[in-house]
């Protein structure tokens, strides 16, 4: 396993963690019912765009990069799903 894996060099993965944080740090002043509901399904959303980009980048070649960041499912689909009714809280990102 390399110490310095090439995806940390892509714009798109940095601009995925940049999008982490700022997920993270909102979802912290959601209130505390939302903790294991809308908090928790925004986070996990969040992760797996980096995620997948990594997982794409670490594959090597270029249809299989293509393949695990075309349809990350869980980030597209549950993702904006949940922006669209976490409420105020979408408006500071």
């Amino acid at each position: 396993m390399s110490l310095n894996p090439g995806h940390y060099k892509l714009e798109v993965w940095q601009e995925a963690m940049r999008l982490v944080r700022r997920v993270y740090v909102v979802s912290e002043q959601m209130p505390d019912k939302e903790r294991f509901g809308l908090q928790t399904q925004l986070r996990r959303a969040a992760i797996s765009v980096p995620s997948n980009i990594a997982e794409g980048a670490a594959r090597g070649g270029k249809i299989e990069y293509a393949l695990s960041t075309d349809s990350p499912g869980f980030s597209h689909g549950t993702g904006y799903a949940t922006l669209a009714v976490s409420g105020p809280w979408v408006l500071r990102l």
